[in-house]
């Protein structure tokens, strides 16, 4: 057991998969939870040159704890505008855009799948008077093909929507 404070309790849980227990943390994240999730990032070397690790740590979603109350994953969400230029669905608005990760040693038992529909389905749950039109994930690990996505993500409403200019693909779902 970690010595930290009982997360679970504290948070609650939102959705389950397995061992591990998902927290719904949007917007209220104590300065003890922001520094594992850090933590997290600095470990695995998840963080890309140049971000704010503090920046990031406020757009969190979900954090994914394992049975021993460890931190093991986050999703994070953060708005803005999205042109849809070029890409099959045409026009623009603004959209939560998505990124999950998950520490390489819990990367089985579709967490990441789940940790993706639960972000979704809380985002959703925002009042709908100035919420985004929806949610897109630009997948930018390379072994996210549009094939994987597709059959991952199809089944619970996501639709690709084509690549971006760097030939990321692109994932929309509405709400």
């Amino acid at each position: 057991m970690n010595n930290q404070p009982d997360l679970a309790a504290r948070y609650g849980v939102c959705d389950r998969l397995d061992e591990y227990r998902l927290l719904p943390v949007f917007r209220n994240i104590t300065e003890a939870l922001g520094l594992q999730i850090i933590d997290l990032w600095r470990r695995n070397h998840a963080l890309p040159a140049g971000s704010d690790p503090a920046q990031r740590v406020s757009q969190v979603v979900l954090a994914a704890i394992d049975a021993e109350d460890k931190l093991v994953a986050v999703s994070t969400a953060y708005r803005a505008p999205f042109s849809h230029s070029g890409l099959q669905s045409g026009g623009e608005g603004e959209f939560f855009f998505f990124r999950t990760f998950v520490q390489p040693g819990d990367r089985r038992h579709n967490l990441p799948k789940k940790l993706t529909n639960s972000t979704y389905d809380h985002l959703k749950t925002l009042p709908p008077a100035g919420r985004p039109q929806g949610v897109v994930i630009v997948a930018e690990n390379p072994k996210l093909t549009k094939k994987l996505l597709e059959h991952e993500l199809g089944p619970f409403g996501w639709t690709h929507i084509g690549q971006d200019a760097r030939g990321k693909q692109v994932f929309r779902r509405d709400f």
